[in-house]
């Protein structure tokens, strides 16, 4: 008798198709606070939102985050499988309450223990699939509620405190 093969939650497979839960994490208005710019090209911040006029990946914008909202990226980062979590800066696929869907570079204690920085990947440019952070940032309007989930392939763009 031959064993049967068991496939365990939060595969994915592709064209959207998964197997079992998908980690992710939901920031909102009321678990965030804005920290500061890491360099700039963003405008109109607040824990409510924020406008992204363009710059480079490697720029990004931190948000102070509460210890609930910390756990849930940790657990996420661990079920997405990043090794080890909170030290590298991944890509995530992201959607937004307003504003395009896209994809994000996001650091985990990127500025600190208990923030959140990340900046939105213009997916013209496709350096960032090979770990670039020199590509251009999405622009435009965006506000939260937002939930991340991981890209597929993994893929890490640099360390989590590794920001202009």
């Amino acid at each position: 008798m031959t064993a049967p093969i068991e496939i365990g939650g939060g595969i994915a497979i592709g064209g959207g198709i998964s197997i079992g839960a998908i980690a992710s994490f939901t920031v909102n208005p009321g678990d965030i606070t804005f920290n500061t710019l890491l360099f700039g090209g963003y405008s109109a911040y607040s824990s409510a939102g924020f406008t992204s006029d363009g710059t480079q990946v490697y720029n990004g914008i931190s948000y102070t985050i509460t210890p609930a909202l910390r756990s849930a990226i940790s657990a996420a980062q661990v079920a997405a499988g990043f090794a080890p979590p909170r030290l590298g800066a991944y890509a995530w696929n992201v959607t937004w309450a307003t504003g395009s869907p896209g994809i994000a570079r996001v650091g985990l204690d990127g500025d600190g223990v208990n923030t959140l920085v990340f900046s939105l990947i213009d997916q013209t440019d496709t350096r960032w699939q090979t770990g670039d952070t020199n590509g251009p940032t999405q622009t435009g309007a965006f506000t939260f509620p937002a939930t991340f989930t991981p890209y597929t392939p993994l893929t890490q763009m640099q360390n989590a405190n590794n920001w202009c």
